[in-house]
């Protein structure tokens, strides 16, 4: 199989090549190859998640989306980009701030739709993670929720370095 090069430049002997005439090719390969489509998002505030209802993680901060995936605020997600469509794979978690005899489940949502989730005892860990490879195509989408036992609203471990709640995914395969 022949491939063409969707960007190629050939820099003149007197041209100053700069990191944004480098990044702007290098990008264009990437997107033709169908690499580099991925995103991150967390959340840096805490947020009150009721007694034995599964909530939405509202993720408010964008870590790299360099096309334009995330949604962030109380609707937050990944979407999925046209012509993006492909094996991802997807790593999710969150948490809770109280230590005590409860359960809490991190649940990965696709397309709305709960997809896999990690659970445990709250007793022996706050914060709960998941990982995951998904094939996924134009429009899906994904999110994450939170729910607890513990028997009244508690928060979520918002800005935190270590367990802050986050979604990613990254391109690995394409279609």
């Amino acid at each position: 199989m022949s491939w063409t090069n969707p960007a190629s430049h050939i820099f003149a002997t007197s041209e100053v090549v700069t990191a944004s005439t480098m990044n702007t090719y290098i990008q264009a390969n990437l997107t033709f190859l169908g690499i580099g489509y991925g995103a991150r998002m967390h959340q840096a505030t805490t947020q009150s998640i009721p007694n034995s209802t599964e909530t939405l993680i509202h993720f408010d901060t964008i870590d790299f989306d360099p096309n334009g995936m995330c949604t962030t605020g109380t609707s937050a997600k990944i979407t999925i980009p046209a012509n993006a469509g492909g094996v991802y794979i997807v790593t999710w978690s969150g948490s809770i701030q109280n230590n005590g005899a409860f359960f809490i489940w991190v649940t990965l949502q696709h397309n709305g739709l709960d997809y896999a989730s990690a659970q445990g005892s709250a007793a022996q860990q706050t914060h709960l993670f998941g990982s995951t490879l998904l094939s996924l195509v134009a429009t899906d989408t994904l999110g994450v929720t939170i729910e607890h036992n513990f028997g009244s609203a508690q928060g979520t471990v918002g800005g935190s370095i270590i367990s802050t709640p986050h979604l990613s995914c990254h391109l690995v395969a394409p279609n």
